[in-house]
């Protein structure tokens, strides 16, 4: 009996074997899209899309062309077939503008985890064309653009050259690695994010929980909380929030810090015009170039004062907690250090 009982279970596991085994083999399936429209050679291209990447390429043509690569992965043959069938890309077109959206049809999109796919864009569009970009769950990429810019990327990162036109927006969240090469205006919102860009001339930045790593930037206005910024040359900027690790290199016009709980680094050179420092809770480290002259005023509240450069003191002041130092180096009326700051501490050194 017990031989029986055994032999028919062996009989009931086989197929159950194999079907495992089946269910375990993936099956990839794919198709692609592609149109290509007449357009003037400054038309706009948009894209929506979502797990996938868009790339995109300029070329000597008055035509966008658009090919989109669509790929499903899963187990099961019928629903790999469905999900592929279920993806389509929707398309608007005239001379001015073309619109490509990725949709995707069907139901229970995420109900099967057994299930991935990806919608990867190629596009070519006019040397001076512009484009707008809204892209989830994948990357964007644009070697080189001379028209206008408008991205709006979550979950992706962005690879971007030599960004030429006069308005350039991206809204980024969740994007790691992101980088420019150049920019000359850039308004950027990022959330939860790293950027890097080689070099910029006018740039503005608001968000929170980020960080930067800059090369050369000609302004730069950041509005930003718990963010860490890392620059090499800066010429002017304004620098407002809290919670902020700043490593500055040197800054060649001015800069202007109102932040609390924060960490500040910079360098200061003989053409740097004005440093303006308000906080509390903030530890500051001011590196001055040996010819550098300048007018230097300090208050401070439970605090520190540490000057390793030999500053020629006009007027001092020191009682309880309460501090306050005027003074210059080498000449007077030529640039100004102001800090002020409670519960910190400012540290003046020579290179």
């Amino acid at each position: 009996m017990k031989n029986i009982f055994k032999l028919l279970l062996l009989f009931i596991l086989i197929p159950s074997i194999g079907m495992a085994s089946d269910e375990k083999k993936a099956i990839n399936k794919e198709k692609t899209i592609s149109k290509t429209f007449e357009v003037s050679n400054d038309a706009l291209l948009s894209v929506t899309n979502s797990y996938g990447n868009v790339n995109v390429y300029l070329w000597d043509e008055n035509k966008i062309s658009i090919q989109v690569q669509i790929k499903v992965s899963g187990n099961n043959d019928k629903k790999v077939t469905d999900r592929l069938n279920d993806i389509d890309i929707s398309f608007a077109a005239t001379s001015n503008k073309v619109a490509a959206v990725t949709e995707m049809n069907g139901k229970n999109w995420q109900g099967n985890s057994n299930l991935s796919y990806e919608i990867n864009y190629v596009v070519k569009i006019p040397k001076n064309g512009n484009v707008d970009l809204n892209n989830k769950y994948g990357n964007i990429s644009i070697d080189k653009l001379n028209g206008n810019l408008a991205i709006d990327c979550k979950y992706g990162s962005l690879f971007l050259g030599q960004l030429s036109g006069k308005s350039n927006n991206i809204t980024i969240a969740y994007s790691q690695n992101s980088t420019i090469t150049s920019v000359d205006k850039l308004n950027l919102n990022s959330q939860y994010s790293e950027v890097e860009i080689q070099k910029g001339n006018q740039i503005n930045i608001d968000g929170n929980y980020n960080t930067f790593e800059f090369q050369s930037v000609g302004s730069l206005n950041l509005s930003s909380n718990y963010t860490k910024l890392k620059t090499s040359t800066i010429s002017k900027s304004v620098i407002s929030g809290n919670y902020l690790t700043l490593k500055l290199g040197e800054i060649g016009n001015s800069i202007t810090i109102k932040s609390n709980y924060s960490d500040v680094q910079l360098g200061a050179n003989k053409n740097t015009d004005a440093i303006l420092i308000n906080g509390n809770y903030t530890n500051t480290k001011i590196t001055c170039a040996p010819d550098y002259a300048f007018d230097v005023q300090v208050e401070l509240k439970y605090g520190s004062f540490k000057d390793e450069i030999g500053i020629k003191y006009t007027d001092k002041y020191e009682k309880n907690t309460s501090k306050s130092f005027t003074g210059y180096h080498i000449a007077q009326g030529k640039s100004k250090i102001n800090v002020t700051t409670n519960y910190g501490s400012l540290q003046l050194l020579t290179k």
